[in-house]
């Protein structure tokens, strides 16, 4: 069954230091999607790690939980989303 995983993070550098380890723990780089505020930067994390840039409104969130990303995403927070089975969860 695939899950989409979400983590937040409060630094670019935190969030890139996820997105490298998920790659090197065999996390396929079109699997990982991030959200951030600046969209230029989100840009060139993407081109840096590989990661695609997404919206929350693709995340399919129930409405609080989308609010409550919104809000910390609007505060300079960093949502990652990783899509996998739960299998390849466990195993990481």
């Amino acid at each position: 069954m695939e899950t989409i995983t979400l983590g937040l993070f409060l630094t670019q550098e935190s969030a890139e230091n996820a997105i490298n380890e998920l790659s090197r723990n065999g996390i396929s780089s079109k699997d990982i999607s991030i959200v951030m505020r600046d969209e230029d930067t989100a840009k060139e994390v993407c081109e840096s790690t590989g990661a695609i840039l997404c919206r929350l409104i693709g995340l399919s969130l129930p409405e609080n939980d989308a609010q409550i990303y919104e809000r910390d995403i609007n505060s300079g927070s960093i949502l990652l989303g990783i899509s996998t089975t739960d299998a390849t969860i466990r195993k990481i």
